[in-house]
């Protein structure tokens, strides 16, 4: 039986990216010095005033957790039909990676979707990211 792997991002989110990042992604050690943080600082928020946090999360970050996040939406699927779900809360929403996860499927639209985040850093850069659709 051959194996179906569909797309770990969507055209639509991967362009957001793009533009974000202005044609300067992050450099390993920048990638590297944020997952040292998150290992070192546990359930510490995300450090944004740092240099090089938001090229690193964008360039890696979020990519990575919008690539697992639609994996987990395709085993939800499986157990529990869209229909079943009425509204969606993000908390610690950060970007916006749930709401990249789900912009381009159908089946979740119209939902009514919220995005709860302590960080203004993050609440901006989500916001920011939206504008560019």
């Amino acid at each position: 039986m051959p194996l179906s792997i569909s797309p770990s991002l969507s055209p639509r989110f991967e362009e957001r990216l793009h533009k974000a990042l202005d044609g300067s992604p992050a450099t390993a050690q920048e990638i590297l010095a944020l997952s040292d943080f998150y290992h070192a600082h546990a359930g510490e928020p995300t450090p944004w005033s740092e240099p090089g946090t938001r090229k690193a999360y964008l360039s890696y970050f979020l990519p990575l957790n919008v690539a697992r996040l639609r994996a987990v939406w395709r085993e939800v699927e499986r157990f529990l039909p869209a229909s079943e779900i009425s509204e969606i809360w993000d908390f610690g929403s950060g970007l916006g990676a749930t709401q990249w996860t789900l912009e381009d499927q159908t089946a979740f639209a119209p939902r009514p979707f919220y995005c709860v985040e302590i960080s203004s850093s993050a609440v901006n850069e989500h916001l920011a990211l939206a504008a560019l659709a």
